[in-house]
């Protein structure tokens, strides 16, 4: 069979002229026989009207194409382009009633505004059959169907725009608004929830997108839950995932809607007072500016107008990707990426004057247990001495004020990663207590919805594989907040630092990692198998506590924080050590690195200030006895 959409643009062209003749000829045939109310043989044929035919079908077809008209793709005709089709339809209909005159004077004076009318009636039933056609063929025939959860603005316009792509066919409207069911938006009927099984049948339904970017999480979450029990993998649109205000959709930014998406809470409106005290007109240096935390700190920063921004981070590919992105995004802040070492306290000195550096956020840091465990030498000479150089540096260069973006896993560490982080607060402190020309804070809280050491990834990889996915325990939990809202509330916490506070963000209710788990699962239109279960999709396997991890997270030693002016920041009162005794743990860690004595070290970190009591051996000793036994 003929597929004229694959033919030549110049053989389309022609094709679409000869409609349009035989529309000029059907249009003043169908003109001049109703008028003399004669469909067989109007009275009025002849020569002169075949003559004037002609002229008409030449004049048309020739203002046409002088007009682009056939130039135009089908399927994205304009308002513009249709205006001039009217204007040349009138045109020569005036052309008609003055060759009457000439050519046919006994042609009624009512036949060139019939032709006027049957002649659009034509053009846009020939365009209309095209455009039909082609998406028929290209897009309703071929294209994965869904459902758009919403029919209000945003859904409307998502139809709209899958209508004009081929990603996606919009089969049906879904609302929960009883009032809506039953309408027709863009060609796309609105139906109740409840009819979602039937529309599935019907269509072959293979995804729901959500257009609802006005719901809160909490009213989010009640969707999804109600979506995901038949089975249908759901999309969102880009407004939903990001809280972006505007409702504007593009196909492309569609995704899998993710567990992440629907953990967590709304962020409160932040206190601008804390929130721009230390960013706005400063010059403000992010360490560790690639990394998860690290780059949505540079971001926040640079929507507040400081005076200048530098990003200092070790890995290359890092800091080119988020100097990148910044600049496109802030082109009016100066932005300036420097590669660095934390543990090179001279080169960390030298940036710190040379730009005039106020506030520093030190979010540089090993921060994977596992990897820590195995890697026990690096994740101290990083974590501990990285921030001591650091510390030392910003005191040395009369930094005003120095944040450290702390963890959960600092409290009563079970790990390398978590004793190195108490570690770092414990310098902070030690510096606080002996000098007032730098103000020292740390900011505490557990793990951040998508960062690059959460769980999720690995998840979605699993469940893409068919499974199965692996928890280490069925009881482990975690507590989780989006990064967005982790990064604004330590902005603010900074501004309400005095020095030596261990700040503590309110991090929410802990969530189940098998929950979180078999959530993914369904999200991804699946059943969860549950452990000890036949029945599922997907396996969800428990492989084991990794070496150091715990069951729960803390947030604090005490049960009694101490509130803040912000209700979701609170001020925890730690043990700290003078700095005497800290600078002869520091020199003990250092000499036993130097002789690369795992168990030493191990002891070493044992103290009361830190809590370390770590589960089991770290892997570095089974180095240390090989090149030992050696």
């Amino acid at each position: 069979m003929l597929d004229i959409f694959s033919l030549d643009r110049k053989v389309k062209q022609a094709l679409m002229i000869a409609a349009d003749v035989m529309a000029v000829a059907c249009s003043f045939y169908l003109a001049s026989a109703l008028r003399l109310r004669d469909f067989v043989e109007p009275r009025a044929s002849g020569p002169g009207w075949h003559a004037m035919l002609a002229v008409v079908a030449a004049l048309t077809v020739a203002l046409f194409y002088r007009a682009g008209v056939y130039h135009s793709v089908l399927h994205h005709i304009s308002a513009h382009t249709l205006n001039r089709v009217l204007a040349i339809l009138l045109g020569t209909s005036l052309a008609m009633y003055v060759m009457r005159w000439i050519m046919m004077p006994g042609l009624p004076r009512s036949v060139p505004l019939l032709y006027m009318a049957f002649m659009a009636i034509g053009y846009a039933t020939i365009r209309l059959l095209v455009v039909n056609l082609y998406y028929y063929r290209s897009h309703a025939k071929h294209s994965p169907h869904i459902i758009i959860y919403g029919a209000g603005q945003c859904g409307t316009e998502l139809a709209a725009v899958l209508a004009m792509g081929n990603r996606f066919y919009p089969a049906a409207y879904v609302d929960d608004d009883a009032s809506k069911h039953g309408e027709v938006h863009k060609g796309v009927r609105v139906y109740a929830p409840e009819d979602i099984p039937m529309l599935r049948a019907k269509y072959g339904i293979e995804k729901i997108a959500i257009a609802m970017p006005s719901l809160s999480r909490e009213e989010r979450r009640a969707v999804v839950d109600r979506i995901k029990v038949y089975g249908i993998p759901m999309l969102a649109v880009p407004s939903m995932v990001d809280s972006i205000e505007s409702t504007k959709v593009d196909a492309a930014d569609l995704e899998e809607i993710r567990v992440e998406d629907i953990l967590g809470r709304d962020p409160i409106k932040p206190m601008e007072d804390l929130l721009f005290k230390t960013t706005r007109g400063r010059a403000v240096l992010v360490t560790g500016a690639g990394g998860s935390i690290g780059s949505e700190l540079c971001r926040q920063i640079a929507s507040h107008n400081p005076k200048l921004l530098v990003l200092y981070e070790l890995s290359e590919a890092s800091l080119y990707l988020i100097d990148y992105e910044l600049h496109q995004k802030f082109p009016d802040v100066r932005i300036i990426p420097c590669l660095g070492d934390v543990k090179n306290e001279d080169d960390l000195k030298d940036k710190l004057t040379t730009f005039g550096i106020q506030t520093v956020y030190h979010a540089a840091a090993y921060k994977h247990v596992p990897m820590v465990e195995l890697n026990v030498i690096a994740g101290i000479r990083n974590n501990i001495f990285g921030t001591f150089h650091a510390a030392k540096a910003c005191v040395e260069c009369g930094v005003e004020r120095f944040v450290l973006i702390s963890t959960d896993k600092a409290v009563r560490p079970t790990n390398v990663m978590g004793c190195t982080k108490r570690c770092c607060e414990l310098i902070l402190q030690a510096y606080a207590a002996v000098q007032d020309k730098t103000c020292f804070c740390m900011v505490r809280f557990g793990n951040v919805l998508g960062s690059s050491g959460s769980v999720f990834p690995l998840f979605r990889k699993q469940i893409a594989a068919g499974g199965p996915v692996t928890v280490t325990h069925a009881e482990v939990t975690r507590y989780f907040m989006t990064i967005p809202e982790a990064v604004s509330l330590v902005l603010q916490a900074s501004g309400m630092a005095k020095g030596g506070e261990v700040f503590v963000l309110d991090m929410g209710k802990p969530v189940k990692i098998i929950d979180m788990a078999r959530e993914m699962i369904e999200l991804a239109g699946k059943t969860a198998r549950m452990p000890g279960s036949e029945i599922g999709d997907i396996e969800i396997k428990v492989v084991g506590l990794r070496p150091g991890e715990k069951l729960y997270e803390e947030l604090l030693v005490s049960d009694n924080p101490l509130p803040t002016q912000h209700p979701r920041i609170m001020h925890q009162k730690e043990t700290s050590l003078p700095m005497d005794e800290l600078m002869d743990f520091l020199s003990t860690l250092d000499a036993e690195c130097e002789a690369r004595n795992v168990l030493a070290i191990t002891e070493a970190l044992k103290r009361p200030a830190t809590a370390y009591q770590p589960k089991a051996g770290p892997s570095d000793v089974v180095w240390t006895e090989k090149k030992a036994s050696a």
